[in-house]
């Protein structure tokens, strides 16, 4: 549970952070009133470092290895494994009483590294900061958040980029747009900003596994682990964990990963216990899996699924009322309905030989 709350906490340090690039996050001088102020240039960093992956012996499901929970890559399901390197000087223009910071961000580097999920092998690099240089100049990195798109059928990875403000007011307009790599050519695509805030149809899925007070993992016995839909893909979720957090007995787990069962052997030999330095796993399920057949693969094969002490929160009833819940099904029925993407909205997966 601990590892849990820090990498929540972390995401959200993050999140706030980046949102834009260290607005009024950090240890800032007191501005002084009416008058603008330039911080000094902090170094935002990133270096992910993929150990290993697998593709399941039969159907298209997949995991990824990272070296730490910090050093994830992102997969584009069910093709690639992107890791993300890159060393940004960033500071903030502004002060509080004129309404906010603005940040400025430049770029000593920025890579990316496609890795084949099939084979596990590199099969391109690309340096986003020598074609941002040479078509777009005046554009910098505006967030950390790199999420996979299919753009026109392409696998591509995305995020956001803004203009580069030279000064206070000039950052005050909103020049945000998404950024979609092509991973295979390198060409970069710019879109203008649009609302993603609806719901992946396999959120209503995850959702008991994300149920806050009443972690239906933690009863169960799985720790340190998140279930979450991958937005916008169709049928497609990741289970992440530390690998020392997998079960020793699942039959259905080391048939469909037969390596996986090596890497955890080999995990328990060397008794890591710092946290920060256990090699994570992203397991993706790409073919809409049931609530059932998710916690099964998290749990030994004997172990019957629990429910005990599980409730629905009042935030996430149909009636604003806590409910107790005794299987899946009963979840669905208290869980009040949202708006959701259509499925002509979701990308397909790419599938093996396609």
């Amino acid at each position: 549970m601990k590892l849990k709350k820090q990498i929540v906490l972390y995401l959200v340090v993050c999140a706030l952070g980046w949102n834009c690039l260290g607005c009024g996050i950090g240890n800032h001088e007191a501005a002084q009133k009416n008058e603008s102020q330039e911080h000094e240039w902090k170094l935002w960093e990133r270096n992910e470092e993929m150990v290993s992956s697998q593709k399941a012996i039969s159907g298209d499901n997949y995991y990824v290895i990272g070296k730490s929970w910090r050093q994830m890559p992102t997969t584009i399901p069910a093709v690639y494994a992107v890791e993300v390197d890159y060393q940004l000087p960033t500071r903030s223009l502004g002060t509080k009483v004129e309404g906010g910071y603005v940040p400025q961000t430049k770029m000593d580097e920025f890579h990316f590294s496609v890795y084949s999920l099939e084979t596990g092998e590199k099969i391109k690099e690309i340096d986003l900061k020598e074609n941002l240089q040479e078509k777009h100049p005046y554009l910098q990195v505006q967030s950390s958040n790199f999420f996979a798109v299919s753009y026109r059928g392409k696998p591509c990875i995305g995020f956001i980029l803004a203009e580069y403000p030279q000064t206070f007011e000039d950052g005050l307009e909103d020049t945000r747009q998404y950024a979609y790599l092509d991973v295979e050519t390198g060409e970069l695509h710019l879109e203008e900003l649009a609302d993603r805030i609806r719901h992946s149809p396999m959120e209503r899925k995850t959702a008991v596994f994300n149920e806050g007070n009443y972690d239906f993992l933690e009863i169960n016995g799985v720790e340190n682990a998140t279930v979450s839909a991958i937005r916008s893909w169709k049928g497609c979720l990741v289970i992440s964990m530390p690998i020392t957090s997998l079960p020793e007995k699942n039959q259905q787990l080391y048939e469909m990963f037969p390596e996986l069962a090596q890497v955890l052997r080999e995990a328990k030999l060397q008794g890591w216990e710092n946290e920060d330095i256990i090699p994570y796993v992203d397991i993706y399920l790409v073919d809409d899996p049931t609530e059932e057949e998710i916690i099964r693969l998290l749990i030994p094969d004997e172990q019957e699924i629990n429910f005990e002490g599980m409730k629905i929160s009042k935030i996430r009833s149909i009636d604003g009322q806590e409910h107790e819940i005794g299987s899946f099904e009963e979840y669905q029925q208290y869980l009040k309905p949202y708006e959701v993407m259509d499925e002509s909205e979701l990308y397909p997966i790419f599938r093996s030989g396609e």
